[in-house]
């Protein structure tokens, strides 16, 4: 009983965490669908053999706690854990689709996010010296990850703005060129044609 309230803990942790960034364009998020009596989404069984392709292809600890989740008497919180890792999985994807270059940042953070919560759920339940030490390598691994991801975006700043100095450089330097050319363009009249006869 105590190794099914850890499962149970561990995946409904995991299926609350909201996090931005997909696995694959064939991951395609399904419309939602409202119980007019309970009024939450429900997801498709197409869409959770995507959602289980997609853990057990980047957190497979966490596809085995669903799948005894869902073998268990416990189905409304396995539904719970599936809609909540269909929230997830939704950001992902619309990550990838609307900046590709970030989606496998996003996986990462995701992906450690999701082993975090299942550590600290399996700390909760039974404190070891080994949980806590896996715990605390993957808070390590993530504020890392984070800090890497900021130098990333401070150089991708350095850069444009090296970029917009240059230019501010030019023009400063081509400065009255360009008020004669604008003077000139601005004054310049226009050659009429002569009709023939």
């Amino acid at each position: 009983m105590k190794s099914f309230t850890f499962l149970s803990v561990c995946i409904l942790v995991c299926s609350l965490m909201s996090v931005a960034s997909a696995q694959d364009t064939t991951l395609t998020p399904q419309k939602k669908s409202v119980n007019r009596k309970s009024n939450v989404e429900q997801v498709s069984e197409q869409r959770k053999e995507q959602l289980l392709s997609f853990v057990s292809e980047n957190h497979p600890e966490l596809k085995d706690l669903l799948s005894k989740l869902e073998k268990s008497k416990k189905q409304r919180q396995y539904l719970n854990a599936i809609r909540g890792l269909n929230k997830s999985v939704t950001k992902l994807e619309t990550t990838k689709e609307r900046n590709p270059q970030r989606y496998e940042s996003a996986l990462q953070q995701w992906n450690l996010e999701s082993r975090i919560k299942v550590a600290g759920a399996q700390v909760k339940t039974n404190d070891t010296e080994e949980g806590r030490s896996t715990l605390e390598s993957l808070v390590t691994k993530l504020v890392d990850f984070h800090i890497a991801r900021m130098k990333s975006d401070r150089e991708q700043i350095q850069k444009r703005l090296d970029q917009v100095e240059k230019r501010i450089a030019d023009a400063e330097s081509n400065r009255e060129r360009a008020i004669e050319k604008r003077i000139n363009s601005a004054t310049r009249t226009k050659k009429k044609v002569k009709k023939k006869d």
